[in-house]
Formats: structure tokens, sequence, C-alpha cells
């Protein structure tokens, strides 16, 4: 296997992985009243799921006929019940990735791939970006005023009331 499809296929398992944990991370916001937050991680894990079908397409170019890939990958998946954990974990994975993608550009490049470099080079500038949020909500979270959400009526405020002065809904966190 080239050094350009082993690195698509990395890709294609992390952006599945990714995408499945910033689903569970929406899940997570949602229970401890983190509505605000739990959206962005929703269309996140729907971002990831697009970017594993494009990297898909990729593979299935380069490969042609055979569809066995096997590659061996440690992942580290931290699955506790602590929100900002999560989120320096997810982070910290997206600046990594970031930086992993401008190298694999790189490669596929030099290998005579010019559309997979130019696809990495996307996938780069699209981690940025997820960063870039992820650390503007890590900024929100981490305060001792967090922004909650009410999720019967959505009405959003500081403070740490257990009820929605909206609605009298009782808040889950």
């Amino acid at each position: 296997m080239n050094k350009t499809l082993e690195n698509l296929c990395r890709v294609y398992l992390n952006k599945c992985q990714t995408s499945i944990r910033y689903r569970f991370l929406a899940h997570l916001c949602k229970e401890k009243g983190y509505g605000f937050s739990a959206r962005y991680f929703c269309d996140f894990a729907k971002q990831e799921y697009q970017h594993s079908l494009v990297v898909s397409d990729l593979i299935n170019d380069i490969n042609g006929e055979s569809r066995t890939n096997e590659i061996n990958v440690i992942v580290k998946n931290p699955l506790g019940n602590d929100v900002l954990e999560q989120l320096d974990y997810e982070i910290e994975r997206e600046e990594g990735n970031k930086s992993k993608y401008e190298v694999y550009a790189k490669v596929a490049f030099d290998e005579g791939y010019k559309d997979v470099s130019r696809v990495m080079g996307l996938l780069s500038e699209a981690e940025h970006n997820h960063c870039v949020i992820l650390k503007d909500i890590r900024l929100k979270m981490g305060g001792r005023d967090l922004v909650l959400e009410c999720d019967k009526c959505g009405y959003e405020r500081k403070g740490k009331d257990k009820e929605c002065p909206l609605c009298k809904n009782t808040y889950k966190n």
C-alpha cells in the first residue's frame, strides 16, 4: 500500500470516530445543560461524517477494484462524563490533525495525487476552523458564569440556577 493510500485510510478512520465522539459530546452537553454548545457538536458530527465520505471516495479512486485495505491504528478515545475534559481532548486532537493533514497533503503531492493533496489541504483548514470554535466554546464553559440553555423552551442564561426563569423547567446539570 502506498503512503497516500495509507494516510487516507487513517484519515477515514479518524473522521468516522470523530463523528461519533462529537455526537457523544453533544449528548453529554445536553445532559449537563450546555445546550448552546451541543448544537455545534451536532454540526461538527455531520461535518466529520461528510469528510469521511469525501475521503472514502478518494480511497476508492486510488484503490480501484480492490476493496481490502488493512491498517493498524492506535486511537485514544476518552469516554468520561467530564465535558471540559472531552472538549480539551478534541481541541488537542483538532490541532494535531491540522498539522498531520498538511504533511499528508505534501506526501500526496509528491506521490502525484494532486486531488488528494488539495483535499488534505482543505481538511487541514476545516480542522483549524473547528479548533477556533472549540476554543471559543471552551472559554465560555470554563468560567463560573456558564451559559445554560433550557432543553424545553431554549431560553439561554448565565448562572447556576437549576430552574428556567421562563418556563420553570428544571435543568439536568
